[in-house]
């Protein structure tokens, strides 16, 4: 429904049963959310919802929605840790999934003088740098020519596969 009010209100004023309200984000559940308190409503469970310290208008929104949530579902393992700190009476539950190095195998660059470059930006505590260290290390031992490069201000020093890229211009992280 997201932050759509009317699109919200049609949703809830149906008079169909709907058994359960998924919720892809904050945003897209934040009025099934608020109005759960006060009306009859079927759980709503939050998927992936993007958490981050640094937005304070993402943070009041999760504050105000997230305990409402029969249940929130993430995908990385900081994320669960994150939830259980900041909301410890909210049932998290986490998809796990591992990383499948048999996948990846080295590709014919012929031609080529650099290796395949992955760009990640960000600091917000939903970027998992553990899970890509891991599966970029993994990469890496099948031969396959990857450069991991990272935008962030979180200590990656721990990660041996990801190499820190200092602070630049769209334009400059563009060329990379």
């Amino acid at each position: 429904a997201g932050l759509d009010p009317l699109r919200a209100l049609r949703l809830v004023s149906r008079r169909r049963r709907y058994d359960t309200i998924v919720a892809v984000g904050c945003s897209a559940g934040a009025i099934p959310l608020m109005l759960a308190p006060w009306l009859r409503m079927p759980p709503v469970v939050v998927v992936d919802p993007a958490l981050s310290e640094d937005y304070r208008r993402r943070r009041q929104l999760q504050d105000l929605t997230l305990p409402s949530a029969a249940v929130v579902v993430v995908y990385g393992r900081n994320q669960l840790f994150e939830l259980g700190r900041r909301y410890p009476r909210l049932r998290v539950e986490f998809v796990h999934h591992r990383v499948d190095s048999s996948f990846y195998c080295a590709s014919d660059r012929s031609g080529r003088r650099s290796p395949m470059t992955l760009l990640a930006v960000g600091n917000d505590v939903s970027r998992d740098y553990a899970l890509l260290n891991e599966a970029t290390s993994a990469v890496l031992g099948t031969g396959v020519g990857l450069r991991c490069l990272v935008r962030t201000d979180r200590d990656i020093s721990d990660y041996r596969s990801l190499i820190r890229v200092p602070p630049a211009s769209f334009q400059y992280l563009h060329k990379i």
